[in-house]
C-alpha cells in the first residue's frame, strides 16, 4: 500500500478572480520518500469555484476514497476518485456545491463575485469554511467550519447519499471553539474523540461525540501565538497509527504577496514531520515523531553522564541538519536548556528553556535571525517568545527530541508538548549546539546526535 498526502499550493492566478489555490498531491511506500503527483484538484472554467480550499478525505459507502473539499465562491463539493490505483484522477460531484452558500453578499477575501447567489433560508444558521466530512455507519457526517468573518456556527451536517445535506445544528453540545475554527480534523483516538483545528494556533479538543454532538473534556495546543504549524489533517494507517501532518508556512511572505513569492522564489511553505498521536491512561494527548523517521540518521555521536552548570558548549556535535535526543535532570536548577543553531559570539541563536517551578516551557525566537525581515513575516515582537504548560511528575527528567533542518525547527517534549517554527540564521557559523543551566548545575545522563539525510535527495 501507499500513504497519499494532499496539501493545498497557491499557483500563480491564471485570470482574475481566480485565486490560484488548488490541491497538490504526493504519496509514498514508507513516509519518509515521497513521489510527486499532477495536480489533483484546481479551478476550471467548467467548476462553480474560483480556488479550492481545505477539506479531507475518506472511503465512501462503496470503499472509494472521496474528498470533501471547499469550493470558494461556491460552498462544500465533493470529489470523488475515478478508479485509479494512483488516485490521479478526479470526478467532481455532479450537485457541487452540496452544501452552498447561505446568501452573502462577499466572500471571506471581499471579491465581489458569487456563483451561488439564491437566498437559503438557513442563512445565519452555519457557516461554508473548511470541511470534515466522515463516515459513520451508513450516514456521513460533515463539519462547516467556522471563519468568524460571516454570521454562521460551527455546524454538523448529515447525509445518506452525498447529495442531500440535513442540517443539524451546532455541532458542540457545549463550550465551542470561541473565534475561527479553520481546517477541522475530526476522529476516534482511543476510546475518545479528538477535534485538531487552527486558531491562535494548532489546537486541540479531547471529549466525546454522542447524539449527533460534541462533548468537549480537554482542550491543549501545538503551536503558541500564531505558530508556524496549521492546517492540521491526519490519517489511520495500516498499523493502527493515527499520523498528523501540519502545513509550515514561510515567513518570508505574508498572506496576499503569494503571487510575487512564487515567482521570485518558486515555493513557499513545507509540511512537518508525521506525528504519532494517542491518549495515555488518563486520556491526555501524546505526540512522538514517527518511528521511521530513524531511517534518515547517520554520523551518530554518543554522550553519557554530563553535569552541566552554567553553560557547556557541545564542541563535537555541529550542525543546522540535525537530530537531537537527550535526557536532562533538572535536579535544583532555577532554569535549564539547550541553545541550537547558535554562534560563536551570540548574536544567533535559538533558545529552549524549561522552567521546574513554573511548570513551563519556552521557546525564545529572539535571536533566531540577524535578518528580522525573514522573521516578521508571522512573527509579530510579542510572538518571538512562546511558552507553554509543561508538569513534570517527580523524578521525571525533560526528555527533548529536536529535528533541525535548516529553516526549520521541530521539537518534542516528553511526548506532550509538540512545537515547530522557522528560523533563519545568516551567520555560516551559527551551528553550535550549547547546555546550559541557572540556580544550579543539570545531569545529562545521555545525549545522542546525528545528522540528517535529505528524504528526497534531488
Amino acid at each position: 500500500g501507499r500513504y497519499h498526502l494532499f496539501y493545498i499550493i497557491q499557483t500563480v492566478r491564471p485570470k482574475p478572480f481566480y485565486r490560484g489555490d488548488a490541491w497538490a498531491h504526493i504519496s509514498s511506500h514508507d513516509l519518509i520518500h515521497w513521489k510527486q503527483h499532477p495536480t489533483a484538484l484546481k479551478p476550471t472554467d467548467d467548476t462553480p469555484e474560483r480556488a479550492i480550499y481545505s477539506g479531507n478525505m475518506f472511503l465512501n459507502k462503496k470503499g472509494i476514497p472521496t474528498i470533501m473539499y471547499q469550493g470558494l465562491g461556491a460552498g462544500n463539493s465533493i470529489a470523488i476518485s475515478a478508479g485509479d490505483d494512483w488516485l490521479d484522477y478526479w470526478d467532481r460531484h455532479p450537485n457541487n456545491p452540496v452544501i452552498p452558500y447561505a446568501e452573502y453578499s462577499l466572500d471571506n477575501d471581499g471579491a465581489e463575485y458569487r456563483t451561488i447567489l439564491d437566498k437559503m433560508p438557513d442563512y445565519g444558521e452555519y457557516d461554508i469554511w473548511d470541511p470534515h466530512c466522515w463516515l459513520d455507519g451508513d450516514t456521513y457526517y460533515t463539519i462547516t467550519g467556522n471563519n468568524e468573518l460571516w454570521p454562521g456556527k460551527d455546524a454538523l451536517f448529515k447525509s445518506k447519499n452525498l447529495k442531500d445535506w440535513e442540517l443539524l445544528g451546532d455541532f458542540f453540545h457545549h463550550g465551542p471553539i470561541e473565534g475561527t475554527l479553520d481546517c477541522p480534523d475530526f476522529f476516534r483516538l482511543g476510546e475518545k474523540f479528538v477535534l485538531l483545528y487552527l486558531r491562535n494556533g494548532l489546537e486541540y479538543v479531547i471529549g466525546d461525540f454522542k447524539a449527533e454532538q460534541f462533548y468537549p473534556e480537554k482542550r491543549g495546543t501545538m503551536t503558541w501565538n500564531i505558530g508556524a504549524g496549521y492546517a492540521p489533517e491526519s490519517l489511520v494507517d495500516y498499523k493502527g497509527r493515527r499520523i498528523m501532518w501540519a502545513a509550515l508556512n514561510d515567513s518570508r511572505t505574508g498572506w496576499g504577496d503569494i503571487d510575487n513569492f512564487i515567482t521570485k522564489h518558486a515555493w513557499a511553505g513545507t509540511l512537518t514531520l508525521p506525528r504519532e498521536l494517542s491518549l495515555d491512561e488518563n486520556n491526555n494527548l501524546k505526540i512522538k515523531p514517527i518511528d521511521e523517521l530513524k531511517v534518515l540518521r547517520y554520523d551518530p555521536i554518543k554522550i553519557e553522564n554530563l553535569n552541566v552548570n552554567e553553560e557547556m558548549v557541545l564542541e563535537k556535535i555541529r550542525g543546522n541538519s540535525m537530530e537531537l535526543k537527550l535526557s536532562i535532570n533538572p535536579r535544583k536548577a532555577e532554569y535549564l536548556g539547550i541553545k541550537v543553531c547558535a554562534s560563536v559570539d551570540g548574536q544567533e541563536e535559538t533558545v529552549l528553556t524549561y522552567y521546574p517551578s513554573k511548570n513551563e516551557f519556552k521557546l525564545d525566537l529572539t535571536k533566531s535571525s540577524l535578518n528580522n525581515e525573514y522573521m516578521e513575516g508571522y512573527l509579530w515582537e510579542k510572538d518571538k517568545i512562546q511558552k507553554a504548560k509543561l508538569s513534570l511528575g517527580r523524578n521525571e527528567n525533560l526528555d527533548l527530541r529536536i529535528f533541525i533542518d535548516r529553516s526549520v525547527i521541530e521539537v518534542f517534549v516528553n511526548e506532550k508538548l509538540a512545537l515547530v517554527q522557522r528560523i533563519y540564521p545568516v551567520m555560516e557559523e551559527s551551528d553550535q549546539v550549547i547546555l546550559f543551566s541557572n540556580g544550579g548545575s543539570i545531569q545529562v545522563p545521555i545525549l545522542e546526535s546525528w545528522k540528517l539525510h535529505p528524504s528526497n535527495p534531488y
